[in-house]
């Protein structure tokens, strides 16, 4: 199947910019709180952000005193903005799609991705690639869509009238294929993945698990965007830290 690059849609382009802009996506709401207990600390570290996107993780890598950061993502449109937002000379943008992406082996210590892996249909590559950027030792961070999240048909089993409770139905988990749904444009693909297949892949490669977490929405985030409250009662986000073994 062909790689895909929706965020170079304007369409899509347009409405993602508006919900990250505005402070209301997955990514400032789960995923930001919880990256001081998932990354490891950078400071001094060569890093590699993989599906960096605007640029946020390499910029905060940076602002931890990281050495180099090289930022990888298939969107022009995305590392436009990043590029544009970046104003340090630690920071390297590079574009190409994560199965395609070439870094000198053993040249990182750390390599972080969020909420990119699961539009990725080779995962195992990806992975086998990241094992061999890292220096012995080195550290993958991989933050993505939760398998409980991306097992049902998009929004199938939801829902939220007023102030009514939100309910999900959890349905074919065990079905480990595309998911194509309709966000902002028709044909946006995921793939989903059981936990247990993720875990043993990176098992299998080289890795080391040192911690899975399961964030969610603080009160205030609920308080404020009350549609966030479906990810209190069923994880929205999934993070594993592992460690290449030497």
């Amino acid at each position: 199947m062909a790689k895909q690059n929706v965020y170079d849609d304007p369409e899509f382009f347009a409405g993602y910019r508006n919900l990250r802009d505005n402070l209301v996506a997955l990514h400032e709401n789960v995923v930001q709180p919880m990256l001081p207990e998932i990354v490891p600390s950078v400071d001094g570290k060569r890093v590699v952000d993989l599906g960096c996107g605007e640029g946020f993780f390499c910029r905060l890598a940076c602002a931890e005193g990281a050495a180099h950061v090289i930022g990888i993502d298939p969107s022009e449109k995305m590392l436009a903005v990043a590029r544009e937002r970046t104003n340090d000379e630690r920071i390297t943008y590079v574009k190409a799609f994560a199965e395609d992406a070439e870094v000198e082996p053993g040249s990182i210590d750390v390599v972080v991705s969020i909420l990119a892996l699961h539009y990725i249909a080779d995962f195992d590559s990806v992975v086998a690639s990241v094992r061999d950027w890292l220096a012995p030792g080195g550290q993958f961070v991989m933050i993505v869509e939760h398998p409980v999240a991306t097992a049902s048909d998009p929004w199938e089993g939801y829902t939220m009238e007023g102030d009514a409770e939100a309910a999900w139905l959890l349905t074919h988990y065990f079905d480990e294929t595309i998911r194509e749904q309709e966000w902002y444009i028709p044909g946006v693909i995921k793939y989903h993945r059981k936990l247990d297949t993720m875990v043993n892949t990176l098992i299998d490669l080289g890795f080391v698990i040192e911690k899975v977490s399961e964030p969610s929405p603080t009160p205030e985030v609920v308080a404020e965007h009350p549609r966030s409250r479906g990810d209190l009662i069923r994880p929205g986000i999934l993070g594993i830290r592992t460690r290449r073994s030497e």
